[in-house]
């Protein structure tokens, strides 16, 4: 791999399956098959690939990047924020807040630093600043075409890029949001 660490993404491309498969299949979480599963532990073996929970102790930090605050989003940040602590306690992460200006200047962080997560409404601003790193990068909105970091996204964000995508598509320029309940 290019990178030197493999990803999740290098074990799907290498066995033609979804990133979804093979995220259930490491976690050992249902929806696969055995032989799947048997499969995806083989690849991500050969492949040298490391979970987190392999990690030494002093790499268990996770940070959370944000920026400037954002008064339209603040709320769902700070829901993201909070589910990412409560997971990554669970896992024995510390997740640590950082604004996206602390990636500017480049290369890994520090020692401590076990990957990142990019909550940002625009993340091609930053995220070839974060892929140099050479941290695992997981994206908490979309990322541009081709980019090869994971996202979680919200079935809101999706319905709502996909619908913005169409009508852009069909030549619309104007639009208006309607948010509430009248009835």
């Amino acid at each position: 791999m290019s990178s030197g660490r493999v990803t999740i993404q290098d074990i799907a491309d290498r066995l033609g399956i979804s990133k979804f498969s093979v995220s259930r299949a490491l976690s050992g979480k249902s929806g696969v098959g055995e032989a799947t599963r048997s499969r995806v532990l083989r690849a991500a073996h050969a492949l040298g690939y490391r979970r987190s929970q392999e990690l030494p102790a002093a790499h268990r930090q996770i940070l959370f990047i944000r920026q400037e605050i954002d008064p339209v989003s603040s709320e769902l940040w700070l829901n993201m924020l909070h589910g990412a602590e409560h997971e990554g306690e669970r896992l024995g992460f510390s997740i640590v807040p950082r604004q996206a200006r602390h990636l500017a200047g480049g290369g890994p962080p520090d020692d401590s630093v076990a990957g990142l997560i990019l909550a940002v409404p625009r993340p091609q601003e930053i995220s070839a600043l974060a892929v140099r790193t050479g941290l695992p990068v997981v994206c908490a909105t979309y990322v541009g075409a081709m980019e090869r970091i994971d996202q979680v996204t919200g079935a809101d964000w999706e319905a709502g890029v996909g619908v913005a995508r169409l009508l852009l598509g069909l030549g619309h320029r104007a639009t208006a949001f309607v948010h509430g309940s009248t009835l």
